[in-house]
């Protein structure tokens, strides 16, 4: 499980080296969830980054 605070998610590099760590190298079929927190989330903020992708 990941639990990441507001922009974290916008860091891949940084949520690729949680779920690759190597102290979960161990563990075969790995399946995550993420959870992304924020305070608040702003609605413009929203449809700016939907129209990125």
């Amino acid at each position: 499980m990941l639990d990441l605070k507001e922009h974290m998610i916008e860091e891949p590099i940084l949520v690729e080296s949680l779920m690759y760590s190597n102290k979960l190298k161990c563990i075969s079929n790995k399946k995550y969830i993420i959870i992304n927190r924020w305070d608040k989330l702003e609605e413009d903020y929203y449809k700016r980054s939907y129209l990125l992708y």
